[in-house]
């Protein structure tokens, strides 16, 4: 039992510096150099619970002027003779309530004035009708080129049966004058004919 040491032998390594930094961090703050380079604590981001009351002491009447400022908005303006409203009119005048429920103009369900109080029945379906010009429009430019592709596959089919046509006319061609010349050359050597 002689050494046998229970204590952890942590003088070199980094344990022994991380046990350091927890022991410099103090409860009010952490160890540093204040601006005369003495060693002092340095508070930390959270106040503490002493300081808390102090804080909200110092906030109350910015708070109190806020909150009277909130309370105001909602009075009504004393200037403004008010009148019994009817179903014509009233005073201060009715708000237009569209502009609440009215989506913004860069919005695909955005409308006008003029087209939503429009006497045209066939107004709400003005939309409809132009999505199906723009999707005949893209079947009718589908339909032209797949015409046109089919074209022109049809006139390259003829061009190359032309070709080939023309390929055995004159393979036919030259093998009827090498036979034509085959005959003459072997009349002209027999002594019979």
């Amino acid at each position: 039992f002689f050494f046998s040491s229970r204590r952890r032998h942590t003088r070199f390594l980094p344990v022994s510096w991380a046990r350091r930094c927890v022991q410099e961090t103090g409860v009010h703050g952490v160890l540093g150099l204040d601006e005369q380079g003495k060693e002092a604590v340095i508070s930390n981001l959270l106040p503490t619970m002493k300081e808390i009351p102090d804080i909200y002491r110092a906030q109350l009447p910015d708070l109190k002027k806020r909150y009277e400022a909130i309370i105001e908005s909602f009075k009504p303006d004393k200037t403004i003779e008010l009148k019994a409203a009817t179903r014509y009119s009233s005073s201060p005048p009715w708000k237009n309530t569209f502009v609440n429920l009215q989506p913004e103009r860069t919005s695909a369900m955005y409308m006008s004035e003029r087209d939503r109080f429009t006497k045209d029945p066939l107004s709400r379906i003005q939309f409809q009708k132009e999505e199906k010009c723009k999707l005949d429009s893209i079947n009718n430019g589908r339909l032209s080129h797949i015409k046109m592709s089919n074209s022109l596959l049809f006139q390259r089919i003829q061009e190359s049966e032309q070709k080939s046509d023309q390929r055995t006319e004159l393979f036919l061609k030259k093998k009827g004058l090498r036979q034509y010349n085959y005959e003459q050359r072997c009349h002209l050597r027999n002594d019979y004919a």
